[in-house]
């Protein structure tokens, strides 16, 4: 068992890391590359998204994501403050607040909060995005 200093060094060279990786999928998406976004994804049968009370494996959400994308000029999903848990060396929560601004192909501008939660796992050296949780809700124009 590594010091105490040791410890708090590895948790937050993990904390960076695994926010590093939640950045580059918000990144992704606001380019609106799919392909890319997915990618930071455990493609493993631990993967779990729950949005507004619907379950979804990694199939059903990539397909989800996949046939959305093609009615989306514009993405951008941001947070102003986010809270980051680390749970071991290998796993991180991050929870908090997001803004999405989605530009449809018609030029139609949507608003929503996302009240989520993201649960991250180091496998095989690289952090992947493996469960989320999260709620969508319209804001009015």
């Amino acid at each position: 068992m590594g010091s105490f200093s040791q410890q708090n060094s590895d948790t937050a060279k993990a904390n960076k890391e695994a926010l590093t990786t939640l950045n580059n999928y918000l990144a992704a998406l606001s380019e609106n590359d799919v392909s890319k976004a997915i990618g930071y994804l455990s493609n493993t049968t631990d993967f779990l998204v729950f949005a507004n009370g619907k379950a979804m494996n990694f199939e059903e959400f990539t397909a989800g994501a996949r046939a959305s994308s093609s009615q989306i000029k514009k993405l951008l999903l941001r947070y102003d403050n986010i809270h980051i848990r680390n749970i071991d060396e290998n796993a991180v929560m991050i929870t908090g607040p997001f803004h999405q601004s989605v530009t449809d192909i018609n030029d139609k501008q949507y608003h929503f909060e996302v009240t989520a939660s993201v649960i991250l796992l180091k496998k095989g050296g690289k952090w992947k995005i493996t469960y989320v949780t999260q709620v969508v809700q319209p804001v009015s124009n």
